[in-house]
């Protein structure tokens, strides 16, 4: 099968991280009680921070770099996944990620708006760091091996980019609706 292909497990780690981001904004988006609102939220940013770390380690193992993985480097970037992680579950505590979060519904659905901090910023660009390297590697590795055509590269290459342009555009506050993360939406 293809669960013994190189990257096939981090491929479906991918596929729960984004699972969870999606699946808990939508659930989010549904939810009116602010203290559910708030823990969906949090499984929101989990899901964001573990989808750009596993499909790094997704693309470093698919690409023969698998050896990576069990070395300082790749440690690091998982502790630091580790803290991101950690304060965003305990964020109500501390305000480190964000504050002032409260319901804000647009077009009949729960969004909310709060404030990001800057440990929310290197969160944010880290998990996207951490996608677009994942992304440049099989960019990489399929111009030198040639399995797929020039439309099959760019398909790989370009549909990682809609939704890190729309989260780096929420975050930045550029985004049209600011309380409505079109991240989720586009992974989709």
């Amino acid at each position: 099968g293809y669960r013994d292909r190189p990257g096939a497990t981090w491929f479906l780690a991918v596929l729960l991280a984004q699972s969870v981001w999606c699946g808990a904004y939508g659930a989010a988006l549904l939810t009116a009680d602010p203290a559910l609102r708030v823990a969906l939220e949090q499984l929101v940013w989990t899901g964001t921070v573990w989808t750009g770390l596993a499909f790094l380690a997704f693309a470093l193992e698919y690409t023969g770099r698998g050896d990576v993985l069990s070395g300082p480097a790749f440690g690091t970037v998982t502790a630091l996944g580790i803290v991101a992680t950690a304060l965003v579950v305990t964020n109500p505590f501390h305000g480190v990620m964000w504050t002032g979060f409260r319901l804000d519904p647009v077009f009949g659905v729960a969004t909310a708006t709060y404030v990001l901090e800057p440990a929310a910023y290197l969160t944010i660009g880290g998990a996207t760091l951490a996608g677009t390297a994942g992304v440049v590697l099989l960019v990489e590795t399929l111009l030198k091996s040639g399995p797929l055509s020039p439309r099959g590269m760019a398909a790989v290459a370009l549909t990682a980019l809609p939704p890190r342009v729309a989260l780096l555009s929420w975050a930045g506050g550029v985004a049209p609706l600011p309380q409505l993360n079109p991240a989720p939406i586009l992974l989709v």
